[in-house]
Formats: C-alpha cells, structure tokens, sequence
C-alpha cells in the first residue's frame, strides 16, 4: 500500500516511532531532483517496519 506523507514531524520522532526505517530501494535506483538550487531526489520510496 503507497502512502504519502502529509505533515512533517521531527526527523527524530519518525525514527524513534519506525525504528526499523529503510530505503525500498537501492540507492542507486534513486532518481536526482532536477534542479541546480537543491541536491536531492525526486522520490524517496521508504520502508517503514515498526
């Protein structure tokens, strides 16, 4: 099942509820955001295992 974040919690506090916090992906299989102001990527497919 895909779902989206909709609020943004502190960093911390999704690590602590999801301890088991992980990429879906190889990391090579993550697509750069094109852009040339932020280094980032245009999806983050992660894992959350409680």
């Amino acid at each position: 099942m895909r779902q989206e974040v909709t609020r943004a919690d502190p960093p911390l506090a999704l690590f602590a509820r999801f301890p088991g916090l992980g990429l879906a992906v190889p990391v090579g299989g993550l697509t750069p955001l094109d852009s040339f102001i932020a280094n980032g990527r245009r999806a983050l497919p992660m894992l959350l295992r409680p």
